[in-house]
């Protein structure tokens, strides 16, 4: 689910939404296993009935931010990007998708 760069479209709510977030969250739990203390689906999308950007946004609570570098690693290896923390102190911003269906 993206859209190109520069882009805000609304679409009305697709019930797949929730099923590709529930895809995700699965994928996540098994690669961070023990490193995760909560998982969310979050913004617009996360919400039934409400039209939306078709991005999934999901938040991750990690125990240990001093294990960032360490899931930066495995996040990388399945496509996500850290985009640093776009000055909030202890934040990591992580994208997935094609690169130029994403703001930076």
């Amino acid at each position: 689910m993206t859209l190109k760069r520069g882009i805000v479209k609304l679409e009305a709510y697709n019930k797949n939404w929730k099923k590709e977030y529930q895809k995700e969250e699965k994928f996540l739990k098994d690669i961070l296993k023990d490193k995760i203390i909560e998982i969310e689906h979050v913004g617009s999308t996360s919400i039934e009935g409400l039209q939306a950007k078709p991005i999934i946004d999901i938040l991750i609570v990690i125990k240990s931010f001093d294990k960032i570098s360490e899931i930066e690693k495995l996040l990388k290896d399945y496509g996500y990007i850290n985009h640093g923390d776009h000055g909030i102190p202890n934040r990591c911003f992580f994208t997935k998708g094609p690169d130029d269906a994403r703001n930076k």
